[in-house]
């Protein structure tokens, strides 16, 4: 997945803190934040009755003089160091010498100080899958009244659902959990309330609110594994609304502020928060978060779950709680009458100018909390919904009539089925998958554990734009997944277990498979003679007698940068292969044939791999292999569907969640290190 980058503003108003009032001999050095002193310098502007002190450089020397310079006014004179002498310790913060001039390091300075006050904020549902994230900075009047700001946008999540929690990561590494304090839909401002509350900012006066000071950054890249490193970047308040209570930011030349830095704070000079940074370089000033901070010590703090419902989102169905649907198809049949989702104004500050806002939403949220829903008839997705449960580990859809399929999107658009378990009836028949995609466009399966009972798992026909995303097909008797007349995109799923057929590409079935892992099919993809166009780049097959069967020719057939182990048969064709469609590949105990014949001049790495953690499905390459950094397609990239860097992707914690709801294993995702 990458690195993600966060970031801290600070806000730097006329003249540097440090310098001398009035000392026309401080220039810039050339390092940003960094600001050059003649000898002699200080920092002895004078503070008026009642305000802030300056910022004090933490180190001893700005107490006492350096070695081998005397105190001022002591009436001894300074002397020159001599050749050779070594140069004296200015502390951590400053360099240079002192007899020439010396450089004060702000940009260190500030990140040492005010990093344990940011924040980062991750909204989940319970069964661990990342919804969405952003950067949060602590901020309160005292001791009793601590908030977190983050943009309101984090907690609603994503398009597939809300979160069911919010999580806060320390800078440190501890996490805890927050509740919803307060909503403000206009300025896309949310306060949290943390089960432990990092230090706060104190709150810049409200004349320091002004456009034209400059900005510091300390951005924070989150590597896979949860480590932290930082960068410092530059930017200036361009422009600052007291009425609206919003400003604007922009960053210098060649320095980046985006929306990946979204929540992060923005400090003066003096170390006081002036505001929080929105997406699109726009922001909260510090006059309207204490605003907030009033307001949210008047109102009652929410769960996550319910935030979607009162904004008017979706529905909730939870037997458990009052006022929740109590079935899925109560809560379709509200949704139909125009009952349901209404919001709920007493409970947040609605939007009447979006300049801001979060979008509004293109899909009404049908959210399933806890359970196993054994629902007496299908259920039917009409466009523009998602059905959304708290994971696969916690929600289970089940059907009652082994006739018919537990969920059938058609004639739809605009759809999503995320973070179930979806079980068809015993002794399910044939014509009835589990899961039917009929005549319908733009519709994302993602974070799902399919299951069947003697029929098919998911069916596609006839559709336009269907994606799956981090789904497990656990052991099934007939087949995984069926996709006719459509065209269909899988990226990092899991089909395991003795399916007779995981993945069956029939008639006009035009598909892209990447990074997908196939364990112990007997048939893992079947590609009939007539099907579209197929696409296998970089997918891991493990221990498959029949890894991929082509019924006809290969002239709309591609194969790169995939791993076969143990597959007696990696490649089977039925009619003529076309070899130059045949990119390279890495096989361990694996054949290529063609109308029973073994193709040659093949690109093979033909060196057995040996994986990282087979036992717990991490099929990452060790290094030293000829599979790392072999890749065609993705040049550096390793063969298969697992990198060193970021496991399968983008959905790699969605694949992790759901294949450990599939196996039982509930830590699989921390087994791979995912900490998320």
């Amino acid at each position: 997945m990458g690195r993600i980058p966060w970031a801290f503003f600070f806000f730097l108003a006329g003249a540097p803190a440090f310098a001398a009032e009035g000392d026309s001999g401080v220039t810039a050095s050339g390092i940003p934040g960094a600001v050059t002193y003649p000898s002699g310098a200080t920092s002895g502007k004078s503070t008026a009755p009642g305000a802030k002190p300056s910022i004090v450089v933490p180190t001893p020397d700005t107490i006492a003089p350096p070695p081998g310079l005397a105190p001022a006014g002591s009436g001894t004179p300074n002397t020159i160091l001599s050749p050779g002498t070594p140069a004296p310790s200015l502390g951590k913060y400053r360099t240079g010498n002192p007899q020439i001039g010396i450089t004060v390091k702000i940009d260190e300075l500030i990140h040492d100080r005010y990093r344990q006050s940011v924040v980062r904020v991750v909204a989940k549902d319970l069964g661990g899958t990342v919804l969405a994230k952003s950067m949060g900075v602590a901020i309160g009047r005292n001791s009793g009244s601590q908030y977190i700001a983050a943009p309101l946008s984090i907690a609603l999540g994503s398009s597939q659902q809300w979160a069911d929690k919010i999580e806060i990561t320390h800078y440190g590494g501890n996490k805890y959990e927050a509740s919803i304090a307060l909503i403000d839909e206009e300025k896309n401002l949310v306060l949290l309330s943390p089960e432990a509350s990092p230090a706060p900012i104190v709150f810049a006066r409200e004349s320091n609110e002004r456009p034209q000071i400059d900005v510091f950054t300390i951005s924070f890249d989150m590597a896979l594994t949860g480590e932290m490193s930082s960068a410092v970047h530059r930017g200036k308040l361009a422009a600052a609304n007291p009425e609206t209570g919003l400003l604007s930011v922009s960053p210098y030349a060649g320095q980046v502020i985006d929306d990946a830095q979204a929540g992060t704070g923005l400090l003066d000079s003096e170390g006081s928060l002036v505001g929080m940074l929105l997406p699109g370089g726009r922001g909260v000033l510090s006059s309207s978060l204490q605003r907030a901070i009033a307001k949210a010590q008047k109102a009652t703090p929410l769960e996550p779950r319910m935030i979607g419902v009162i904004l008017g989102r979706g529905v909730l169905v939870d037997p458990n709680l009052p006022g929740a649907f109590k079935t899925i198809t109560e809560a379709q049949d509200a949704i139909k009458k125009g009952v349901a989702p209404k919001t709920d104004p007493t409970r947040y500050t609605p939007a009447r100018n979006r300049s801001v806002a979060p979008k509004e939403t293109d899909k009404v949220v049908i959210k399933v909390m806890p359970g196993v829903y054994k629902e007496k008839k299908t259920i039917y997705l009409g466009a523009n919904t998602s059905l959304s449960g708290s994971g696969p580990a916690h929600t289970t859809i089940a059907g009652s009539d082994p006739d018919k399929p537990v969920i059938l999107v058609q004639n739809a658009a605009n759809v999503i089925v995320a973070g179930l378990r979806i079980v068809p009836a015993l002794q399910q028949k044939l014509k009835a998958p589990a899961l039917i995609v009929n005549n319908a466009s733009n519709v994302t399966l993602s974070g799902n554990v399919f299951e069947a009972k003697g029929g098919v798992a998911a069916w596609v026909h006839n559709s336009r734009k269907v994606a799956l995303y981090g789904n497990t097909f656990a052991r099934g008797q007939v087949r995984g997944l069926s996709c006719d007349r459509t065209d269909i995109e899988l990226e990092a799923n899991a089909f395991l277990g003795d399916w007779p057929v995981a993945a069956s590409f029939d008639k006009g079935c035009s598909s892209v498979v990447k990074r997908n892992l196939f364990f112990e099919n007997k048939t893992s993809l079947n590609i009939a003679a007539n099907a579209g166009s197929t696409l296998l780049q970089q997918n891991t097959f493990v221990r498959s007698p029949a890894a991929v069967r082509v019924g006809g020719s290969t002239n709309k057939f591609s194969l790169y940068d995939n791993i076969f182990f143990e597959c007696e048969h990696a490649l089977y064709v039925g009619g003529d292969a076309n070899t130059n469609s045949l990119g390279r590949n890495g096989s361990w105990k694996s054949r290529f044939t063609a109308r029973s014949k073994p193709l040659s001049m093949l690109d093979i790495v033909r060196t057995e791999p040996v994986f990282e953690d087979p036992s717990n499905y991490d099929f990452r390459i060790k290094p030293g292999k000829g599979h790392v950094g072999s890749a065609l397609r993705t040049p550096g990239g390793d063969l298969g569907a697992f990198q060193r860097a970021d496991f399968v992707g983008t959905h790699s914690g969605t694949l992790a969640h759901t294949l450990g709801a599939a196996t039982g294993d509930v830590d699989l995702a921390g087994s791979w290190g995912l900490n998320e």
